[in-house]
């Protein structure tokens, strides 16, 4: 999602383009945003003649509460065209008619330090991948201004702006927040986390595997969220597709895409990614990823059935509902700074990970083109004499861009899933759900278009 460092471009004609990989925006203060942005031409954002004329602000999450790192702020003299429906590329640029702009830091903070140099009505344009707020703006001509935080909260629904289309499936049949906290602990439901960062309006689907049932590993297709993958028309309708552990199988989602017909669900997703779609998938429904795009990464276990076990899910945990806690290390410095500032995390960089359910879908490696966002020091299981190997550290949080072809989509995957022990929808995150926020906003980030 990060990786490299593009120059500045800019676009010939009536756009300003953006670089999506370098650290700061020329008026943002000490941001290390990943998504955004470079230095913005001198034309776009013309100062006024004095110091003291700061236009400053704060960017929060849809729920009001959480501050959006590397999210954009600017002003410009007409409305922004509505974006198109459907996945597509989500290019950094900005209108020609920008009289400034910023980018917000880990703490949400962003500023026109230059402030505005012209009297008038505006509009300020507020903007995270495709969640954008478009709200009128009345400014007088360099005059200091301290612009309210419900100006600048990103949007939940589309009531309140633009936002991407997302599917989630579920991970079993039952909303996780209205059984007890000792309920199923494989379900994986991270749309109580979207919930509970204010994003409500979203696409549920049922899974390929309910809680009391197997999934019949030639019919993925025909469930209601395997489905949606296997018809590329019905996919194309999404920017975001979230496929959380038990969504295509409880176990074996390698094998469970091999079958006929389910062959064609992994083709969709690769041409889908391609054109800009953003995949969300963790531990067990990491076959969706490794029959995909398997270039972003090497599960444990390789490819071949050991013991009637699936090959990556290996890893070495505990009985549930508790499971085995490990200790993360966050290896993004922005979502390190972001989660220190959120109480989530200890001051040497490490976080608490729960819930770690023998087995586990464990990661080997991953190559330089794939960025790990937390790592931890592992055990799994090797298949004779079924013991757990000593640890080592790997990944179990990472993001890749998928460019290849000219693509321009974004996959995140993790091992660990939400912490189902805190089932109430207004339960505050834990460490690992945090993590999860973040990179539910960076995965909906624009990309440099390659070319």
């Amino acid at each position: 999602m990060w990786l490299g460092a593009c120059g500045p471009e800019r676009a010939t004609g009536d756009v300003v383009v953006l670089d999506a990989r370098t650290d700061v925006a020329s008026d943002a203060s000490d941001s290390q945003s990943p998504d955004v942005m470079a230095d913005v031409a001198p034309e776009a954002a013309a100062p006024c003649p004095i110091n003291g004329v700061e236009v400053s602000g704060t960017i929060l999450a849809p729920n009001g509460e959480d501050p959006i790192a590397g999210a954009v702020v600017y002003l410009a003299r007409s409305r922004p065209t509505p974006q198109a429906p459907g996945v597509s590329c989500d290019r950094c640029e900005l209108p020609a008619d920008v009289l400034a702009y910023s980018v917000s830091d880990a703490q949400g903070r962003w500023a026109f330090l230059r402030g505005i140099n012209e009297s008038g009505s505006f509009f300020l344009v507020v903007q995270k991948g495709r969640f954008r707020r478009v709200v009128p703006f009345d400014a007088v001509a360099c005059m200091p201004r301290t612009v309210a935080p419900a100006m600048t909260r990103l949007p939940g629904s589309r009531a309140e702006g633009e936002i991407p289309r997302i599917l989630v499936a579920s991970g079993a049949s039952v909303e996780q927040m209205d059984r007890p906290a000792t309920g199923d602990w494989t379900y994986d439901d991270i749309a109580r986390v979207l919930r509970r960062i204010g994003i409500t309006e979203f696409d549920r689907s049922e899974p390929c595997r309910r809680a009391t049932t197997t999934t019949d590993i030639t019919q993925v297709a025909n469930c209601p969220f395997g489905g949606i993958l296997a018809n590329p028309t019905n996919l194309n309708n999404y920017n975001v597709v979230v496929a959380p552990c038990g969504a295509l199988g409880f176990n074996r989602s390698w094998q469970v895409l091999d079958h006929a017909p389910n062959r064609v669900i992994p083709t969709n997703v690769r041409d889908w990614l391609r054109r800009g779609g953003r995949l969300y998938t963790s531990d067990t429904a990491y076959g969706l990823l490794a029959r995909s795009v398997p270039q972003v990464a090497t599960f444990a276990g390789g490819t071949t059935l050991t013991m009637g076990r699936d090959p990556a899910n290996i890893g070495f945990g505990d009985r549930p509902p508790a499971g085995r806690t490990y200790t993360g290390r966050v290896t993004d410095m922005p979502l390190r700074s972001w989660l220190t500032d959120r109480g989530s995390l200890a001051m040497n960089g490490s976080i608490s990970l729960t819930g770690f359910i023998s087995p586990w879908v464990a990661i080997d490696t991953v190559p330089m083109t794939t960025r790990t966002v937390v790592d931890a020091e592992v055990e799994w299981f090797t298949a004779i004499p079924d013991t757990p190997m000593a640890a080592g550290r790997r990944p179990l949080t990472i993001s890749a861009d998928v460019t290849e072809g000219g693509g321009c989509g974004r996959i995140v995957f993790s091992s660990y899933e939400v912490d189902n022990r805190s089932a109430s929808p207004t339960a505050p995150l834990t460490p690992q759900e945090r993590v999860l926020e973040y990179m539910v906003f960076e995965l909906g980030g624009c990309l440099q278009t390659p070319g």
